[in-house]
């Protein structure tokens, strides 16, 4: 998740996620992967949430090494503990690599109970999407 070493979020926060990727193929420096999809499970490993497209912007011209990054908004998390992870699939279609997972947590902000906080509103990929196959 980035230089910050923040995990744990009010439910109002602004929420950035973020890592850093480095493709081994040759073949790689400088184009970006063919596809970033990042994915948000509770602790016990349920699937709660995931989407394309994530952003992945190269360090420099021709770098192997790219930040990979999601916004979430306020109020996308409801109170509760998370791992999130980014899927990436390198740049030739040949390798696809799951990032270490990172734990967070999301709570309501002071004289806030659960109550007074919807569910989380996620534009989640259709199960028949094509990158459930």
């Amino acid at each position: 998740m980035g230089e910050s070493s923040q995990r744990t979020f009010l439910t109002t926060d602004l929420i950035t996620l973020e890592a850093t990727y480095f493709d081994p193929n040759a073949a790689c420096a400088g184009p970006g992967p063919l596809l970033v999809q990042w994915f948000l499970f509770n602790l016990e490993g349920v699937f709660q949430a995931g989407q394309l497209p994530t952003g992945s912007d190269p360090f420099s011209p021709g770098s192997k090494h790219r930040l990979l990054f999601l916004d979430l908004g306020p109020g996308s998390l409801a109170p509760g503990s998370y791992r999130f992870t980014f899927l990436v699939r390198d740049c030739t279609n040949t390798e696809s690599v799951v990032l270490p997972e990172t734990d967070l947590s999301s709570c309501c902000p002071l004289g806030q109970g659960p109550s007074s906080n919807p569910s989380p509103s996620f534009p989640i990929d259709p199960p028949d999407s094509p990158w459930y196959s």
